[in-house]
This record gives C-alpha cells, structure tokens and sequence, in this order.
C-alpha cells in the first residue's frame, strides 16, 4: 500500500490526497508535523532530499512534487483525471500548471501592497493568464482598480 506523507498546512500535500480519494486508492497517510521541522528529519530527507511534504512511497518507490504524484497516480489506477491522449494531457497539464491570482484565492485586497498590485496586473495582462481564466469561464479580467 502507498504511504503519502503530508501536512494539512500543506495545499499541495492536500491536493495529492484528493487526487488519491477522487481515484479510490488505498494509501496510509503518515503525517509530517512541520511545526516541529519533522520534514527535515533524516528520515524524511531520505525520501525528498529538498525536505518538503507531499512524498508518495510506493513499495520503495518514492516521488515528490505534487504534479509529478497526482499523474503518476493516476496513470498506474488507469484513472481517467489524468488522460491517455496527448491532447488530454495538455489541456490537463494546462489546468495543473496555470497560474492562478494569490489574491483572488483568498479574497485580500491588495490595494495597500503597491509592489503585489503592480505584479497581479502585469500577470493578468499575460495572453496565457488571460487565454487560462477564459478557458474556465472565468471573466472579471479588468484591470483591478487601485
């Protein structure tokens, strides 16, 4: 049985358990309290070397980077959430790679931070940023004001 091993501070370790539960694998969860710095134990530092969360062990085996986790769990169950077409993988890839907008995750106004207000408006300027939120419906893509 795979081990993950995660924090719940973790988003990406968080993904990689949905990613897990949504395919119905079987996995032992093995928490990383990195609070205490576990990650930088010797023994996680020998599954993940940059000592971060999440890391599959699969029978000795061992991945980091939640991208790499989620495509090769999902190749090895013959899950459909990562296609077999080159064309699906792309567009997969695309929504796996996108760049999203701090801010619009976790609603801040950013008004008062002129260095991140400057950075989100070159970013939402960016064709592919723009081409990405159009993809998924999602419109508001004006110049946020200041």
């Amino acid at each position: 049985m795979p081990k993950i091993y995660y924090s719940p501070l973790s988003t990406a370790a968080s993904r990689v358990r949905m990613c897990a539960e949504a395919i119905g694998l079987d996995y032992e969860p093995i928490a990383v309290d990195l609070r205490r710095g576990e990650q930088r134990s010797a023994d996680c530092l020998e599954i993940n070397p940059f000592g971060k969360v999440p890391v599959i062990d699969d029978d000795g085996f061992c991945l980091f980077e939640s991208n790499a986790i989620m495509k090769c769990l999902c190749c090895k169950s013959g899950s459909d959430l990562y296609p077999d077409t080159c064309k699906g993988r792309a567009i997969a890839d695309l929504a796996l790679l996108a760049t999203i907008d701090p801010s619009e995750a976790v609603d801040i106004e950013l008004s008062t931070y002129a260095a991140l207000s400057t950075w989100r408006e070159k970013l939402r300027a960016k064709p592919f940023y723009r081409a990405v939120h159009s993809f998924y419906g999602e419109g508001g893509l004006e110049p946020a004001a200041t």
